[in-house]
């Protein structure tokens, strides 16, 4: 098991606060959520990330035009998950502690609202959780901008991403091709 102390100081220099949102003609709302990223190439490292949140691991492709970067493997965190990872290095993050606050909000919100609830609400109140939620989506990308996490650690929206769902050669990491290497 990695040192919390430890984890926070290598979230705060490699990782990334991610808020994605899915908007989609089926869904009556937006769907947000929150992600923790880390992005290294150092497999074994990524691997006890992935065994201590009880997720999943990747290695990234590799850019061809670049063949003396090292491998990279990702590990995401999501939700819940997620949540756990930011209260847990919390107290010890510098660098990213508005950023983590910011995603502690959304998962708090989404918790207080679970999908059964939107169908009880009229639409000024879906409106209204929609906002919040949005604010908060881009309280963190403002937060990102300003340096509030590392140059570069940017949270995904429409023109932003962050590197670290990002393929070798620049792709969203939905159109690359990765390898799973580890599952939990």
């Amino acid at each position: 098991m990695l040192d919390i102390r430890y984890l926070a100081g290598l979230f705060d220099g490699e990782g990334c606060v991610h808020i994605p949102v899915q908007r989609r003609a089926d869904l009556r709302v937006p769907n947000y959520g929150i992600r923790a990223v880390f992005c290294l190439t150092n497999r074994e490292v990524v691997q006890k990330i992935a065994e201590q949140y009880g997720v999943s691991f990747c290695k990234l492709k590799k850019s061809s035009a670049n063949v003396n970067w090292a491998d990279a493997y990702q590990v995401q965190i999501c939700g819940n998950k997620a949540a756990a990872f930011f209260r847990d290095i919390l107290p010890h993050s510098i660098v990213k502690t508005e950023c983590i606050k910011v995603a502690l909000s959304l998962q708090d919100d989404i918790a207080r609202y679970r999908r059964s609830h939107w169908m009880q609400f009229n639409q000024e109140q879906m409106n209204a959780v929609i906002e919040y939620r949005e604010g908060l989506r881009l309280q963190l990308k403002a937060l990102n901008a300003r340096g509030g996490a590392s140059i570069g650690m940017l949270a995904n929206s429409e023109n932003l991403l962050c590197p670290a769902s990002n393929g070798a050669e620049g792709q969203p990491r939905a159109k690359q091709t990765m390898k799973i290497v580890g599952r939990v």
